[in-house]
């Protein structure tokens, strides 16, 4: 990326990163010159929230079983983590949770299938920005909840680790009914305050 300089170290570098191409977290600090805890999926970075998100979970415990999928190239359902958890992003009334709905935040996605070994771990595709569109207001902080995302930058010719992504769905197929059932119930917009929703 010769001759591209980042005119603010105060704003995430996103342009030096391309959709569809691999990155591992120790990549991305290099890159944006920040640390981030790479035990995290959801990582406030600079003035942007980046979200880290390992679609096949079958490995992991009931309990972080989080519903994340592609349903195509433009719509992406994402599900928060739990909010009983101490440090947790799992509430909308979670600060960088709250910039993420109202659209204030610039959210970027890295995803990949599967984890990987632990003594090397697979790299996340670079999938570009993010919109929320819509969430689960039926959560009430008692479960994780869900938001459909509309993904910004990702083309129609797209690379096959995206096409990969977008094609992939779990053993289970009816929790993602569920999934995206949820996460359409409230559709975001500058009406709503989300300060005062209860």
């Amino acid at each position: 990326m010769e001759g591209k300089e980042i005119s603010n170290k105060n704003v995430f570098p996103k342009e030096l990163f391309s959709v569809g191409e691999k990155y591992s977290k120790r990549d991305i600090m290099f890159i944006s010159n920040k640390k981030i805890y790479t035990s995290s999926g959801v990582v406030p970075c600079l003035d942007t929230l980046l979200l880290f998100v390992t679609l096949d979970k079958s490995e992991k415990p009931d309990s972080q079983k989080y519903k994340d999928f592609f349903k195509n190239r433009k719509e992406f359902f994402w599900e928060s983590q739990d909010p009983k958890k101490s440090k947790s992003y799992g509430s909308k009334d979670n600060k960088y949770m709250k910039l993420m709905l109202k659209g204030e935040i610039t959210t970027i996605l890295f995803a990949r299938i599967k984890n990987g070994p632990k003594s090397k771990p697979n790299k996340f595709v670079y999938c570009g920005e993010l919109k929320a569109e819509s969430y689960d207001t039926a959560a009430n902080n008692s479960r994780p909840f869900g938001v459909k995302f509309r993904t910004l930058e990702i083309p129609k010719e797209t690379t096959s680790e995206i096409k990969e992504l977008i094609g992939w769905r779990p053993l289970k197929q009816n929790s993602l009914i569920e999934a995206e059932y949820l996460a359409i119930a409230q559709p975001v917009s500058e009406e709503i305050d989300l300060d005062e929703e209860e």
